[in-house]
Formats: C-alpha cells, structure tokens, sequence
C-alpha cells in the first residue's frame, strides 16, 4: 500500500478476511511460515553531499578518502532469533523522484518459520502482531531524528 496508508488495523483487517476465506483443509493443516514486509519510500531532501549518517544508524560510514557524492547504495543485512524469527533488511537507492530528491527503499522482511509444527490458524495473528512490534522497533531503531522529522 501506497501512502496515506490506510492504518495498521486496516490492514490486519484485510488479512482475516484472507484467512477466513482459506478452504477448511488449508486452515486445519496451519502456516508453516508467516511472513510481514514494509516497503518504505524515502525522499531526502536535495543536498549535495548526502551523508546517509544523517538519516539511517544501519549504515556502515563512508572512508574520508572515498568520493563524498554517493551515486548508489545497496545494504543488506540478515538476522535471526532461536526461535525462528528472521529479519531480512535491505537498504537501496531508488533513483530520484520528480521534485529532484533523492529516493531511498527500506525493505524489511520479518518472518516466522513455525518448525516442527505448523502454527495454527487461531495463533496467526498473535504471530502477525509479534512481527508487526518488532518490524516497528527495527525501524525506529535504525532511523534518525532527523530522518523520524521528515514524516511529520
């Protein structure tokens, strides 16, 4: 979903729906994996240089000796809990948009791998619900202030 976004309820919401509309075979079998992804689109400000230390805490620095005029980017880091929580962060240009600003993607992945037993369809949204407060705290956790000031 595009902004505005309609609001994490709304989306939940949808998600039922899905969920109740699964044939009956499909609902007692259970979800082997249970998956949530944002997609953000980032317009900077137009600036030259950008120093993504100003927006992002993920980022690795760039060497002082390297050229300040970043042309592309490209992050990925992956990570995962014992208890089957995985987290899969890129981070990529996305050229410009049509006021001139540069365009940042942040793409993450949260999922849920159920193991040995799949997780039932009375426990997915607690699932879902896990993964959405963790998605939200990787997010704050890796932005700035200055970054958090932009979508106000």
């Amino acid at each position: 979903m595009l902004a505005p976004y309609p609001g994490w309820e709304n989306f939940l919401q949808l998600a039922r729906e899905v969920v109740d509309a699964l044939p009956d075979t499909t609902r007692e079998g259970g979800f082997d994996a249970i998956l949530v992804r944002y997609i953000d689109r980032i317009a900077l400000p137009a600036q030259e240089p950008i120093e993504l230390a100003t927006w992002l805490t993920v980022l690795p620095r760039r060497p002082t000796s390297m050229p300040a005029r970043a042309r592309e980017l490209q992050f990925i880091t992956r990570s995962s809990d014992a208890d089957g929580t995985e987290a899969n962060l890129r981070i990529v240009t996305a050229g410009m948009d049509p006021e001139g600003r540069p365009l940042l993607l942040y793409d993450l992945l949260m999922s849920c791998f159920a193991g040995d037993e799949a997780v039932g369809v009375e426990e997915w949204e607690a699932v879902v619900e896990r993964l959405h407060t963790r998605q939200r705290s990787i997010f704050e956790d890796s932005i700035t202030d200055a970054l958090r000031a932009l979508f106000v």
